[in-house]
């Protein structure tokens, strides 16, 4: 049975605005910004993994590429036992959840934004199993209202019934557990171990310590690097390190 999610030497590179002056020497003078250099991590069904590291450690650029949306300079990522590069099959077994969601048009009702959704991914997109979704990510009195009325927890959860809304293999959610009050991040935190219970597994990318130590796993990241991987009791201390706490 293949991994929710593995990738093997990921390296990804972004390029850095160059004077005119590099500009003028041509094209080898190009520079970059290594995001992800060699990063290899797994991830299992059933398993609930925070990815911690601090600001610039290629946690989301991993997210991205999961997602079929960048794609990297060199290594594999696969969802599932797809190629998570090439064609659709990988990408919709992904869920992606984070509190500025650009795929919740500010224009559209969180109902609209998630009916837009369910036809992308060729999901159910009749009203009862869209409003059914936003119960789930206690969105459900959200519905009417326009995502640009909502605050940065509300649209949390609206983006939380979207990435679930297609059934994903894996659920990725980036910064999620920043903008929800105690309440929500307990309930939040018993719909992923439900969704984990259920099969599914989810990788938290968090820089609290705090959820991280509640999850199965925690993978500790730096400079695009994998730096400590295993329980929290084991990879604490690296945790701290990075963030010089």
């Amino acid at each position: 049975m293949p991994a929710a999610l593995q990738v093997e030497q990921l390296i990804k590179d972004y390029p850095l605005e160059r004077t005119w002056r590099e500009i003028a020497r041509g094209p080898f003078s190009r520079k970059v910004r290594r995001a992800l250099d060699g990063l290899t991590l797994e991830v299992a069904r059933g398993e609930r993994v925070a990815l911690v590291g601090p600001n610039g450690a290629g946690k989301t650029t991993l997210a991205r590429i999961a997602c079929g949306v960048v794609l990297p300079d060199r290594g594999v990522a696969n969802v599932d036992g797809e190629d998570a590069t090439r064609g659709t099959r990988g990408r919709s077994r992904v869920g992606f959840a984070r509190p500025d969601d650009p795929a919740l048009h500010p224009r559209l009702s969180a109902l609209e934004a998630l009916r837009f959704h369910a036809a992308l991914y060729d999901a159910p997109g009749e009203a009862a199993s869209l409003r059914r979704a936003l119960e789930e990510a206690e969105a459900g009195p959200l519905a009417a209202r326009r995502i640009q009325t909502l605050s940065a927890g509300e649209k949390a959860r609206v983006s939380m019934a979207k990435a679930l809304l297609h059934a994903p293999r894996l659920l990725i959610l980036d910064e999620i557990s920043r903008v929800l009050d105690p309440g929500a991040s307990a309930r939040a935190r018993s719909l992923l171990e439900g969704f984990a219970r259920g099969g599914g597994a989810v990788l938290l990318i968090t820089h609290d310590l705090a959820e991280a130590a509640r999850c199965d796993r925690t993978i500790v990241v730096k400079e695009g690097r994998v730096v400590a991987d295993g329980s929290w009791t084991l990879v604490e201390p690296m945790a701290r390190e990075v963030f010089a706490l």
